[in-house]
């Protein structure tokens, strides 16, 4: 894993782990089960994985893209193969994570550390973004905000037709197996009345796609 000082410009990703709130409420011991999924599933993605670094801290997981000297293209590949085995990981728990992604400037910088305490500082534009848009976007999803990023995944790289254009941006349709299979994830969510936990990890999975017709 690389070291997390970073200060530039890269994808950063808030990945927050979805219905724990709830989970807290009603079942305490399913929420810290889930807790135990997310941060497993973090550590193997995230183990030996040179190109990005991340931080699980109490429900969520922030990652960037440490390589800035590659590319945007390649700093988005490697960054979305990233969430892409998170989300499937976490999943395999039975759980999901939520994640909106933000290009801009970032920074985290370590502190000095007690015995007693640890410190990290994490700033800029991009974790602002990327944070304070999770709320609005829909549950599992994965959302490359629109606000400060040029570049367009619709059109660029060899994941282009696993994304789709949203009012806020960009969603990456990490449970397809392949192009043909994003109509049929977009279509079961609009069937869905009540948009349900777990009618969402239904779909996410596959049971609830129905194929589309050829055109």
């Amino acid at each position: 894993m690389p070291d997390l000082e970073f200060d530039g410009s890269t994808f950063v990703a808030f990945s927050d782990l979805s219905g724990f709130k709830s989970m807290l409420r009603g079942n305490a011991e399913q929420a810290y089960e889930a807790l135990d999924c997310l941060y497993s599933a973090a550590y193997r993605c995230l183990d030996n994985r040179r190109s990005v670094a991340g931080l699980a801290v109490s429900d969520c997981v922030v990652s960037w893209a440490t390589d800035i000297g590659s590319g945007i293209s390649i700093q988005a590949e490697v960054m979305f193969e990233f969430l892409r085995e998170l989300h499937r990981s976490v999943l395999d728990g039975s759980y999901l994570v939520t994640t909106t992604v933000a290009w801009g400037q970032h920074r985290y910088q370590r502190r000095i550390e007690l015995p007693n305490l640890q410190k990290g500082a994490l700033c800029g534009s991009a974790y602002i973004n990327a944070y304070l848009r999770n709320r609005s976007a829909e549950t599992g999803s994965i959302i490359l905000l629109r606000n400060g990023c040029d570049w367009d995944p619709t059109t660029d790289g060899q994941m282009a037709a696993m994304w789709n254009r949203t009012r806020a941006g960009w969603e990456f349709f990490w449970s397809a197996n392949g192009p043909h299979e994003v109509p049929e994830i977009i279509s079961a969510r609009r069937r869905i009345k009540e948009m349900k936990f777990q009618a969402f990890k239904r779909i996410y999975s596959g049971e609830l796609r129905v194929p589309m017709p050829p055109r």
